[in-house]
């Protein structure tokens, strides 16, 4: 921690903090009422191997991964005790940490799925797509094509982005690890599992990009570049954020495609006219506070793992990735699996009321 940052204090009103059991939309006691199915589900997904290339037991064994929660103080809390005749000022450490949040798949064609949580809804979403919508799934280059060819070309995925499945585990395992130490605090995760936040295949915006168009005038600087090379690589723009993009690498096209739907779902507002649930938010400064916007070339808000292929899971970072060189991240179908990691800060209670922080900013 760099003891040369400056330094800011804020003075949150004592009834606010009075809300805090109020406002966390899933209990630690619900949670533990729902730890038997996540018990289920992990005991059966040897069965869904078959189907699917991911189980959620390796998708749990990449989620407890301590360098990817990379644990940090970012800061100082202050409570009120009291006790039937004193009262006094205690404090504790306001950390912060990534959490596995949102499971989120690339696919390029309309093979099987590479993940179950994918599985599960790919079916109903392509029905749903195909009557509503008129569209079909996968309309890029397969994968085996792209590599023997020279030259860039145009490409397609669809993306979908869902609640982590094993999150509730995830939760109360690293709660536990956290209390252990009687300093820090886990916040826990406001993300649903198994729940759609964004699937392209009910996204008409995604195909013809029609305000994409317009909005990219004004964000053509937004772009997903390596730069540690002398001469910088571009992986593929931002905007506009379509399933559409120019490369000829998979893994790189991939990559650009899932954080175009990750920046839209975690954005301020609304991004009309995409058709999605954004993912919660907490803005609980004491319980916890996610730290929203995903963006290119930044870890403020959130970070990817790559979860299929099983190449690069013992490990979190974000786009581009410098040890991606040029196609060497296959697939065999073209589908690409990330975990999307959200970077929360919270503080442990010591007392009944919240009086206020110090949070170190950084230069």
């Amino acid at each position: 921690m760099n003891l040369g940052k400056s330094i800011k204090g804020s003075l949150i009103k004592s009834e606010y903090a009075n809300k805090i059991e109020i406002e966390v939309p899933m209990s630690r006691f619900t949670k533990s009422l729902l730890m038997p199915i996540m018990c289920i589900l992990l005991s059966s997904s040897a069965i869904c191997a078959e189907q699917s290339e991911l189980t959620i037991t390796e998708l749990a064994q990449d989620h407890f991964n301590f360098s990817c929660v990379q644990l940090e103080i970012v800061g100082v809390c202050f409570w009120l005790k009291c006790s039937l005749l004193t009262c006094s000022v205690e404090y504790s450490v306001l950390n912060s940490h990534f959490s596995p949040d949102l499971f989120v798949e690339s696919r390029r064609s309309d093979s099987h799925s590479a993940g179950i949580l994918s599985s599960i809804q790919h079916q109903p979403a392509k029905q749903i797509g195909k009557t509503l919508l008129g569209v079909e799934q996968g309309q890029g280059s397969k994968t085996a094509s792209l590599q023997k060819k020279a030259k860039s070309s145009l490409q397609f995925t669809d993306v979908s982005i869902t609640g982590s499945a094993d999150i509730i585990m995830t939760d109360m395992i690293f709660n536990q690890m956290f209390n252990a130490t009687g300093t820090f605090e886990w916040c826990d995760s406001k993300v649903t599992p198994f729940y759609p936040y964004f699937n392209s295949l009910l996204d008409l915006e995604w195909r013809l990009g029609l305000y994409e168009m317009l909005a990219s005038v004004g964000n053509t600087d937004r772009k997903i570049e390596d730069n540690t090379n002398p001469a910088p690589i571009t992986w593929g723009k931002i905007y506009p954020r379509t399933g559409h993009i120019i490369g000829d690498d998979p893994y790189r096209t991939s990559a650009v495609n899932v954080h175009k739907g990750a920046d839209f779902i975690t954005s301020d507002d609304h991004q009309w006219p995409h058709l999605y649930s954004a993912p919660p938010s907490d803005p609980n400064e004491i319980v916890g506070r996610g730290y929203g916007h995903v963006k290119e070339s930044s870890d403020k808000a959130g970070k990817w793992q790559l979860n299929h292929p099983r190449e690069r899971g013992n490990s979190c970072y974000i786009f581009p990735d410098p040890e991606a060189k040029l196609n060497s991240i296959s697939s065999s179908n073209g589908n690409y699996i990330w975990t999307l990691w959200r970077k929360y800060n919270c503080c442990r209670r010591e007392g009944q009321t919240f009086l206020y922080k110090i949070e170190f900013e950084d230069d």
